[in-house]
């Protein structure tokens, strides 16, 4: 019977599995690059002092641009509107700030892939994520209606991507 010594340790390691080379490169993964990342921007109509800084839409083109500098391919905007109502009826706007966002980042950069969700909660009076009915429950059929509209108002205006995030069950299909 032969005894196996434990691995030696290696200067950094956090466990024996990581002393071992072939573990330590498996785990490791592919290194990433900014082009491997999308940048996330939250967008409001006024600047503010928030933990996640937010632009506005007149900052959008240098931070586009920066962008492009760094290798980045994509951006994630969001857009955090003060023009509320209870059927989120703002969202569908042309003039919207979501539309306005993205109009700016395609202006400044359109080799930037941008990407947008549908969502409510930023339109609503409320801040919920759909369209309440007159006892304060999910109206599911007015919000697949304004979302939807919703889509196409961010495809207009040059989102190369927009998906659903309605945060109500049966509002996006399977």
């Amino acid at each position: 019977m032969s005894v196996i010594a434990p691995p030696a340790r290696t200067h950094g390691a956090t466990s024996p599995l990581r002393s071992r080379p072939a573990v330590r490169r498996f785990l490791e993964g592919p290194p990433l690059d900014p082009a491997d990342l999308s940048m996330v921007l939250l967008v409001t109509e006024e600047e503010a002092d928030r933990p996640m800084p937010p632009l506005t839409v007149a900052q959008l083109p240098a931070v586009m641009r920066k962008a492009k500098q760094l290798g980045i391919r994509s951006v994630k905007v969001f857009a955090e509107s003060t023009q509320r109502d209870a059927a989120g009826e703002f969202s569908v706007a042309p003039d919207a700030l979501m539309a306005r966002a993205v109009r700016a980042a395609k202006d400044a950069e359109p080799e930037i892939a941008v990407m947008t969700e549908t969502c409510l909660c930023s339109y609503t009076d409320t801040g919920f994520c759909y369209v309440t009915d007159r006892q304060g429950r999910p109206d599911i059929v007015a919000t697949i209606d304004v979302t939807s509209r919703q889509a196409v108002t961010h495809a207009a205006a040059g989102a190369d991507i927009v998906g659903p995030a309605s945060m109500v069950v049966g509002t996006t299909g399977r």
